[in-house]
């Protein structure tokens, strides 16, 4: 999934713009993502459908500049251990210090699968194959106008009540700008029962910086709760702080989970 894009925005022709698209990233058995980056190796099994809905702000502390990212996600359960999914985000980027200055519309869209080919007791291996669609209007920062492709693999373990997932991805940065076209990321999270309906979530994970001018990596951590009314709903809300070069970021947001 497209984890964070402040750098991009940032250093883009509105160098105010930075933006967020947060799946941001759901019982602990399968974790659904929003507010984790962090995806876990649960699956829907077969013919089961989940809705995901997502809406994020987030602002960069100096500026008080702010974006807003509403993302929503199709998952579709091919098989027992295979998904396929389409995401869509709709972004508003603030692009100077008047709160009217802004652009928004669709921004790109992303196609892909999770295959969990390991299972062995509270272990299991995922692998997530991602396509990133240039569905962003690139004039006004909303998107790359380049195909990327990417993978994420995934360990996770799941107990009676914590679960915890780790992540190693790459993505192809086809760009314009010249950025590095080779970005790698990583993350840890940890999903745990709190009470009966209530988990508690948190992560940490870092990327590789896509301006090859700096050296610094960005890192992030997260923590969030999930309340779950029933076995086929899931509300989130969530916390992300981003620390990128020498700008802070952070943001807030809320999700929805349905499964039938």
């Amino acid at each position: 999934m497209d984890m964070f894009v402040f750098d991009d925005f940032l250093r883009s022709r509105y160098g105010a713009i930075f933006s967020v698209a947060l799946c941001l990233m759901l019982p602990t058995h399968a974790f659904a993502g929003h507010p984790l980056a962090t995806e876990d190796s649960g699956v829907q099994g077969r013919d089961n459908v989940q809705f995901e809905l997502s809406v994020d702000r987030a602002v960069e502390r100096d500026s008080r500049l702010t974006s807003q990212s509403v993302n929503a996600t199709v998952t579709y359960g091919m098989t027992d251990a295979l998904d396929v999914a389409f995401s869509a985000p709709w972004l508003r980027n603030q692009i100077s210090e008047d709160p009217d200055k802004f652009q928004r519309g669709v921004g790109d869209a992303s196609i892909f699968v999770k295959w969990r080919n390991y299972q062995d007791g509270k272990f299991s291996l995922a692998l997530k194959p991602i396509l990133t669609l240039p569905t962003g209007d690139s004039a006004k920062g909303l998107g790359n106008d380049r195909l990327n492709p990417g993978g994420t693999g995934v360990l996770g373990w799941g107990g009676d009540s914590v679960s915890l997932s780790a992540n190693l991805a790459y993505t192809f940065n086809d760009n314009k700008l010249g950025d590095r076209k080779d970005i790698w990321s990583s993350s840890f999270s940890v999903v745990a029962a709190l009470a009966n309906r209530l988990s508690g979530v948190a992560e940490l994970g870092a990327y590789r910086n896509s301006n090859a001018a700096s050296r610094k990596n960005p890192v992030f951590a997260t923590v969030g709760l999930v309340f779950h009314p029933s076995d086929k709903l899931d509300l989130d809300i969530g916390y992300r702080n981003l620390l990128l070069d020498s700008r802070r970021q952070y943001s807030i947001g809320a999700g929805i989970a349905v499964r039938r």
